[in-house]
């Protein structure tokens, strides 16, 4: 909810457009493990560069729990 339906849409099309993967073949269990071994986790969070519009990058911190029940949620 951080971005629009649109940019994603737009984003997604310009991977694609250069041949970048949009998905990827890991279960959500299996990157949730190795997230939480980055080093961007302080303590229970992960921080994450997320993209509210183009050029607008900002840092979210995320606990780990609400974490696993987002990429549940998306499978």
């Amino acid at each position: 909810g951080l971005c629009s339906k649109e940019l994603i849409r737009e984003t997604s099309e310009l991977l694609k457009k250069l041949g970048l993967p949009v998905t990827h073949p890991y279960p959500p269990q299996d990157l949730c493990a190795a997230m939480l071994s980055d080093k961007k986790k302080l303590g229970d969070q992960i921080h994450f560069v997320l993209l509210e519009s183009p050029g607008r990058p900002v840092i979210r911190p995320i606990p780990v729990p609400t974490l696993g029940h987002i990429m549940l949620s998306i499978i």
